[in-house]
């Protein structure tokens, strides 16, 4: 009897508050190891650190949880590892930038299709309005954003001033992502909230010819106007790009209509003879 009550107080000395939270508690050496681990993509590690209680709730000093520093390095293995250890796929850093826009910016193919498996949500947005594809459209990855825009993000998105993908793309002269967004059916003429400039204006003010002839190509519109009521090439020419400006210029003049050819007249078949009577 003293025996059953003795090993009833244990259970219950070891199941108060004081016991539980002492054991739960997270490893702060180990916590600092799987931030190390996450962004170096140290597997080893990152399941070392794991066992010895690291707390996944975790972030460093920009808010970048274990799982958002391994998608932005593109560690696939690390991504999957952090991912069913339970780690939310859809925490923003301080600014709201998620795993997902991380991975698209850096142009980590392998680690968006896993975060897309793993139901990241496409719909978020950081703080500047910029959803996982205006990432990838910075970033440069024509696949990334075929991948995106095939897991059902809108070709229309737009971040907090209307700048679209295809803005954001021509701005940085990524002319493969320009092209599949034109095959996505972008916008080619859509004018952002700021300044009213449209992507081929971007790609005017930072000299990006080749994004400029696929635009152009794509029936972009040379003469609409920014606020300052400048033409693309008016802000190639301001921003000395002048083997732009006298593109845009030579694109923009009207084509002459195809010569049409020449009559030939036609020859009368000559009269029949009449029959004698």
């Amino acid at each position: 009897m003293r025996r059953a009550c003795a090993a009833v107080a244990l259970a219950v000395g070891l199941l108060t508050p004081g016991a539980l939270s002492a054991e739960k508690k997270p490893d702060k050496k180990a916590t600092a190891a799987l931030l190390e681990a996450a962004k170096a993509g140290n597997l080893a590690a990152v399941n070392k650190a794991i066992r010895d209680r690291a707390d996944l709730a975790a972030a460093d000093g920009d808010g970048n949880s274990p799982l958002a520093l391994a998608a932005a390095a593109g560690h696939l293995e690390a991504v999957e590892t952090l991912r069913a250890a339970g780690l939310d796929v859809n925490r923003g850093d301080s600014f709201g930038t998620t795993p997902l826009m991380k991975a698209a910016l850096g142009g980590h193919l392998p680690v968006v299709k896993a975060l897309l498996d793993a139901k990241a949500d496409v719909s978020m947005q950081d703080r500047r309005g910029r959803n996982a594809l205006l990432q990838a459209a910075r970033g440069g990855n024509a696949a990334v954003v075929e991948a995106l825009l095939a897991a059902g993000v809108p070709v229309t998105s737009a971040d907090g001033e209307s700048r679209t993908a295809l803005h954001l793309a021509a701005q940085d002269g990524q002319t493969d992502v320009v092209k599949a967004l034109v095959a996505a059916k972008a916008d080619v003429n859509a004018q952002d909230q700021r300044t009213s400039a449209t992507p081929l204006m971007e790609a005017a003010a930072n000299g990006q010819v080749a994004v400029a002839k696929e635009l152009l190509a794509a029936k972009a519109n040379a003469a609409l106007k920014n606020k300052e009521g400048q033409t693309a090439a008016d802000i190639a020419a301001a921003f000395n790009h002048p083997d732009v400006a006298d593109f845009i210029k030579e694109a923009a003049k009207p084509k002459p209509a195809p010569a049409s050819p020449p009559k030939v007249a036609s020859r009368k078949a000559p009269p029949r003879p009449q029959p004698r009577p």
